[in-house]
């Protein structure tokens, strides 16, 4: 948690150097003792690891799942469709869909019921009558 932090912060030119490590240790420190979201922690883990293999495997260079035993490297998308990391279809399609979601999911921890509000805002009328 401590590294998770300091690495934020640093990340968005928040705090930098000791600030950042002791602004880390301070949020573990404080979760720790006060148990917040420490159930949550390995779940976050497992969808972050998850996550990140899935987003290798729609690169050009896939991911190599049975590694050691085997090289072959697994892809999802065909190879027009694979991007390199760092190009355009990256910065202009995966990185807007991630801070989407992002936005998304930060909503819904502020505010519970976020999500179910605006995305009820954004439906068509007519569907909005079909279902009621």
């Amino acid at each position: 948690m401590t590294l998770s932090v300091a690495g934020a912060l640093e990340a968005l030119h928040l705090a930098r150097g000791h600030l950042a490590d002791l602004i880390g240790m301070g949020v573990a420190t404080w979760e720790v003792w006060y148990g917040y979201g420490l159930s949550l922690i390995p779940l976050a883990v497992l969808i972050g690891c998850c996550t990140h293999i899935v987003g290798d495997m729609l690169t050009d260079s896939g991911c190599m799942l049975a590694f050691p035993w085997s090289r072959h490297r697994f892809h999802l998308l065909p190879e027009p469709l694979a991007f390199t990391t760092g190009t355009r279809p990256e910065l202009m399609i995966v990185d807007p869909i991630l801070t989407g979601a992002l936005l998304l999911l930060a909503g819904q921890v502020v505010d519970p019921g976020f999500l179910s509000a605006h995305l009820h805002s954004l439906a068509p009328a007519s569907i909005l009558r079909r279902a009621a």
